[in-house]
């Protein structure tokens, strides 16, 4: 068996980690101040947010198979309020897959220390952008399971509450509801996803305007799609194109075949039927 190091070496390697999450709460303080001024600097944070996961990997009641102390509570602490700062400004950075990524880490110490650590006063927040960018992303399956997740306490919190009201909006149609929405974002950095959000339903609304007609006036389609200002640059995007002052989607020929294309009728019935036997079966 390798001795046992000196026992100055341990206290010493003890007293430098203290010192470490001591600073760690100073630098938390500061990213926070920055993130509440208007429109913060980003290139002032993301360095600081960098700087605070590399100290975090240095303290003990992270590390794998640790023993958890009392003491261990505000180094978890640390880290929670860590990811949740890294999250919001990849929000503001407009970073879906960095604000993924420490949104994932989050909930991990929401989950799994809930019964030890005092609630976060910035949970609400981030489950909040969370649901904004599972509806950003037409990805309705995962936001109804968030929600199932959330508990009923934070559900009429702003943050929660506004992203559950626009999926309602969705559901029914109500896009104009949607875009008049904006100026009710409970925080600065819903605005990423809400915009987002703007462009899957512009897309939605364009989807069934080429289905539903071959041309509509330029100033009807630019009602439609809430559009003020880049027209022409949808248009193109969308593959598009102008005769006078109308907008043509496509000369209709190819219509019925894409609609036929994308809802195979028979092949589903034919499908359906045969599950209806294999029940009679069981049956």
């Amino acid at each position: 068996l390798l001795p046992a190091p000196p026992a100055p070496r341990l206290a010493h390697r003890a007293s430098n980690l203290l010192l470490m999450a001591v600073a760690i709460s100073p630098q938390l303080e500061k990213i926070d101040a920055l993130l509440k001024c208007p429109n913060p600097n980003l290139a002032d944070i993301q360095p600081l947010i960098t700087q605070l996961k590399i100290a975090l990997t240095a303290l003990p009641s992270l590390q794998p198979a640790s023993p958890f102390t009392d003491a261990s509570l505000k180094e978890v602490g640390l880290a929670r309020r860590t990811y949740e700062l890294a999250a919001v400004t990849a929000a503001y950075a407009r970073d879906v897959e960095g604000f993924e990524r420490n949104m994932a880490q989050a909930k991990n110490f929401y989950v799994d220390y809930r019964t030890l650590l005092p609630p976060s006063e910035m949970q609400p927040l981030l489950i909040g952008l969370n649901l904004m960018r599972l509806l950003s992303q037409s990805m309705l399956a995962e936001f109804h399971t968030e929600i199932e997740l959330v508990p009923q306490e934070l559900r009429n919190n702003e943050n929660v509450s506004f992203a559950m009201r626009l999926e309602t909006y969705l559901m029914e149609g109500s896009y104009s509801k949607i875009i008049a929405s904006k100026m009710e974002c409970p925080h600065e950095s819903f605005t990423f996803f809400f915009d987002a959000l703007k462009d899957t339903v512009r897309n939605e609304i364009a989807d069934c305007a080429e289905k539903a007609y071959k041309s509509l006036d330029m100033t009807v389609v630019a009602k439609l799609l809430y559009l003020d200002s880049g027209m022409d640059a949808f248009i193109a995007e969308r593959g598009w194109s102008t005769r006078g002052a109308e907008v043509v989607f496509g000369d209709g020929s190819s219509a019925g075949v894409s609609l036929e294309r994308d809802l195979p009728s028979m092949e589903l019935i034919r499908r359906t039927i045969g599950y209806a036997r294999e029940l009679e079966r069981i049956v």
